[in-house]
């Protein structure tokens, strides 16, 4: 138990380190956030509502494609950003690791909330504006069902961490592999229905889609904001059951190889 609150007292510190790292030196500080996600916000509007007008039928639960975007683009930024980020945080804390005894867990654990704290707050005001929007159109400012958020995002940050344990543990080893998942990310980020809906896709090819880890938490994060729905579809049990999966195999690899981390770094 002490071993537990160890590792989650050190997650808490070099979380909050990391988000301030990152801010450090300038005027605004984390307020930084706010208006990174305003302008993301923004130019994405501008550029698919405002240009292009790219519209889409009923069955994706609106017709706004800007919005269809950006609700499962914040969510993969932040899930993305983590888990390439911790492929070289053992190396970037290579002076605390070698000198200073902690739950090494914790270097990685800790970048990936922070991608996720910090992209996270700019999905949480874009479902605020949308909800300000929503109202103004159907008097409805959003659905009940956004309570089951908290619900989903604990597993996509399970999954998160997971994967970062293994990026960390064997990038330690061998530097070539974040090169390797960098390319991976981006064909990851095409087989997830983010930038387009799954009905779009010829029936052959959806199950490609359907296998995707990544896919459960898109779509349940539309259903759940769009339509106000919440079903427990395969899809959605496998994000759950791969999230689980992934983070028992995180720990029990990095665990089985941090004891050599001193000698390569």
């Amino acid at each position: 138990m002490s071993n537990l609150i160890n590792l989650i007292n050190f997650i808490i510190f070099f979380t909050k380190k990391d988000l301030k790292t990152r801010y450090a030196g300038s005027l605004l500080g984390i307020s930084w956030v706010f208006f990174q996600s305003i302008f993301l916000i923004g130019i994405y509007y501008f550029i698919f509502s405002v240009i292009f007008k790219i519209k889409l039928g009923p069955i994706a639960g609106t017709e706004s494609f800007f919005i269809f975007l950006i609700i499962a683009l914040f969510p993969w930024i932040g899930f993305q950003e983590g888990c390439m980020r911790s492929s070289t945080i053992i190396f970037e804390n290579s002076e605390a690791v070698k000198k200073i005894p902690f739950p090494l867990e914790a270097l990685p654990i800790s970048v990936n909330l922070s991608a996720t704290i910090i992209h996270f707050s700019g999905f949480l005001l874009f479902i605020i504006l949308y909800g300000i929007y929503n109202y103004t159109k159907s008097g409805i400012f959003l659905p009940l069902t956004i309570i089951y958020i908290p619900f989903i995002l604990f597993f996509q940050i399970l999954m998160g961490i997971g994967i970062s344990l293994i990026l960390a543990s064997f990038t330690t080893y061998i530097k070539d592999i974040t090169q390797i998942f960098s390319i991976l990310f981006q064909v990851w980020f095409y087989a997830t229905p983010i930038v387009y809906p799954i009905y779009m896709i010829p029936e052959n090819f959806q199950f490609i889609i359907k296998i995707n880890p990544f896919t459960g938490f898109v779509e349940i994060y539309r259903d759940i904001i769009l339509t106000g729905k919440f079903d427990f579809q395969y899809s959605l049990l496998w994000s759950f059951l791969f999230s689980l999966i992934i983070f028992a195999i995180g720990m029990k690899v990095f665990k089985k190889l941090k004891t050599g981390f001193v000698d390569v770094i």
